[in-house]
C-alpha cells in the first residue's frame, strides 16, 4: 500500500467505489446516507445529490416519499447494526430492470470500536 492510500485520500476511494459495477451505499450510525456510487445511482435513476442525506426507512414508508423502495432496501438488518457482517437475499427487484440475488451489509467500526 503507498503513501496516497494510507493517507485516507477520499477522492481516491470515491472514485474506486464510483468505478464498480455494483451499486454501494454508506450510511452513517443513524442510517443517513453519506456516500452513494454512480452504479447505485443509476439503478436509482437518480443523481447523488437526491440520495445523500436521506434517511434508510427501517419500517414501510409512505409511497409517496421519494426513493422509499430503495430507502427501505438500504436499511440493514438487525445483525449489522450489531457489528456483524450480514448477508440478506433479494426476492424482489429493488428498482425496475434492476436483479440482484443479495445484498452484503459491512459494518464500519471507529476506533472505540463502536458501529
Amino acid at each position: 500500500m503507498n503513501s496516497q492510500h494510507r493517507g485516507g485520500n477520499s477522492r481516491l476511494l470515491a472514485k474506486h467505489l464510483d468505478s464498480l459495477d455494483r451499486p454501494a451505499a454508506f450510511m452513517d450510525a443513524k442510517g443517513h446516507l453519506v456516500y452513494v456510487n454512480a452504479a447505485l445511482c443509476e439503478m436509482a435513476n437518480a443523481d447523488a445529490t437526491q440520495l445523500v442525506g436521506k434517511q434508510v426507512c427501517w419500517e414501510i414508508p409512505a409511497d409517496d416519499i421519494p426513493f422509499h423502495s430503495l430507502l427501505t432496501a438500504l436499511a440493514p438488518p438487525a445483525a449489522a447494526r450489531e457489528g456483524r457482517i450480514a448477508v440478506r437475499s433479494c426476492n424482489l427487484p429493488i428498482s425496475s430492470g434492476y436483479q440482484a440475488d443479495s445484498q452484503l451489509f459491512l459494518p464500519v467500526t471507529n476506533a472505540a470500536g463502536d458501529v
